[in-house]
């Protein structure tokens, strides 16, 4: 279902290129206009692999979705894994997420390719997590029921 959200926009004309400029752009507009989705957020500067410094690199400070959700698979498998795909693979525009399960944040770097998920990963449920709670009376679980993996 969130693949079909994100295909619904439109993919050309295309405005803004996979280079430091359209990332950049990308990541002052990120801080502007997502706020409401994922909360309070700051662009940081971030060593690109050319060897430059790009002001591409949005840090949101406590997400609301993770906070909301209060799920690490909900994180990964209905915000990261589809917004990096979308813009990876269909706009041609790299951004790579890394949520961070402790404190709630997430750094998303506009023009960095997606790293897949480090199997050194705690996926464990939260306490409160209420996919948890749902399935605790059917098998006890330690990873998300959520993530598919």
């Amino acid at each position: 279902r969130v693949k079909g959200v994100l295909r619904a926009f439109p993919t050309a004309p295309q405005f803004l290129q996979n280079n430091r400029a359209g990332c950049e752009v990308l990541g002052a507009l990120t801080p502007l206009l997502f706020p409401f989705l994922v909360g309070e957020c700051a662009v940081e500067s971030w060593d690109h692999p050319a060897g430059e410094q790009w002001r591409s690199r949005v840090v949101i400070k406590k997400c609301r979705f993770l906070e909301g959700s209060k799920c690490k698979g909900m994180c990964v498998a209905l915000c990261k894994e589809p917004t990096e795909q979308f813009f990876t693979e269909e706009l041609g525009l790299p951004v790579s997420m890394e949520p961070n399960f402790e404190d709630g944040s997430c750094t998303m770097t506009w023009g960095d390719m997606p790293k897949g998920l480090s199997p050194d990963q705690d996926f464990r449920c939260y306490q409160h997590c209420g996919l948890r709670q749902e399935k605790a009376h059917q098998r006890p679980t330690s990873e998300c029921d959520f993530l598919e993996r």
